[in-house]
């Protein structure tokens, strides 16, 4: 199950991500190029973190939508906008046939999930195999959401149960954010998945929060201390939250860009591309410092 879900959603004013968002450790404000911004119904292609070397003329493997539509023939969508039926934009797939696979359809469109295998001319994809799934590739950048502190003796527990609450939790977000310095701020679940039900999932009292900061540790837990008494881990960052935002707001210009998002936990603007490339993932290196820009590709090399 994956955490966002295990929680429920909590809406905190001024614009700050909710609870659910807190504890996937993403922002609300991820950005889908050419989606019209926050709030479009938007779903894109699962991405790989594996990338494309220089030169390479192998295979490509990836886990998408499939549609065709009488505006256009069949294409491997990166984007797909939620409507019935639903709406594609992508890329051309020569030598598809609907007969070969289960689909659905609505309104003269076709549809469905499939893993691909196929090559790419920088126009069109190509099967080299036949189409199966639906399944999804394992996206790199889950389930990562770890507490970096040693855990206490006798384990993660609240240092004031009084403050251990809902509210707590959502005025102990708001001041971190408020902090100079703030960077991310993450929940981790610590109960086993045997033993989550829908009432311990929502408890604070049983959630480490983590906040991590470029400044002082000490500083930002004090702020933390006074609205916050669940359990807490605060560590260090490399770049502070205005920082990320900044390089995504830069890194979202670069031609091909599918989207953008910020990952609260790595303290990394993750940039998604139909093709990786280590040449493009050398250069943001050489840019906006190593680690702060990690590429993802909707198309994985596998040869």
């Amino acid at each position: 199950m994956p955490l966002a879900s295990k929680v429920r959603d909590l809406d905190a004013p001024d614009g700050r991500p909710r609870r659910a968002d807190v504890a996937a450790g993403r922002l609300r404000d991820d950005v889908v190029a050419g989606s019209g911004g926050v709030g479009a119904s938007v779903t894109v292609a699962e991405p790989t973190g594996k990338l494309v070397p220089a030169g390479y003329d192998g295979r490509f493997r990836t886990s998408a939508t499939v549609l065709e539509s009488p505006a256009h023939g069949p294409q491997l969508c990166y984007y797909v906008m939620d409507s019935l039926p639903p709406q594609c934009e992508g890329l051309d797939i020569a030598g598809w046939k609907w007969t070969a696979v289960r689909h659905e359809s609505a309104n003269g469109t076709r549809w469905g999930e499939y893993t691909l295998v196929g090559t790419y001319d920088g126009e069109a994809f190509r099967l080299t195999e036949p189409a199966t799934g639906p399944s999804r590739l394992r996206n790199p950048g889950a389930d990562h959401l770890v507490t970096p502190c040693p855990e206490p003796e006798g384990g993660w527990q609240p240092v004031n149960p009084d403050l251990a609450t809902d509210a707590g939790l959502s005025a102990a977000v708001r001041r971190a954010r408020d902090v100079e310095g703030s960077s991310g701020v993450w929940v981790d679940q610590r109960i086993p998945d045997d033993e989550l039900t829908e009432q311990n999932a929502n408890d604070p009292k049983r959630l480490v929060l983590n906040v991590t900061t470029v400044g002082d540790p000490e500083v930002m837990e004090r702020e933390i201390r006074d609205v916050w008494g669940g359990a807490l881990c605060v560590s260090t960052a490399e770049r502070t939250m205005a920082e990320l935002r900044q390089v995504q707001r830069r890194v979202g210009d670069i031609e091909g860009v599918l989207s953008s998002s910020i990952d609260e936990v790595s303290a990394q603007v993750g940039v998604t591309f139909l093709v990786a490339t280590e040449e493009l993932q050398r250069e943001l290196d050489d840019r906006y410092g190593a680690g702060a820009v990690r590429l993802f590709g909707t198309l994985e090399p596998i040869d």
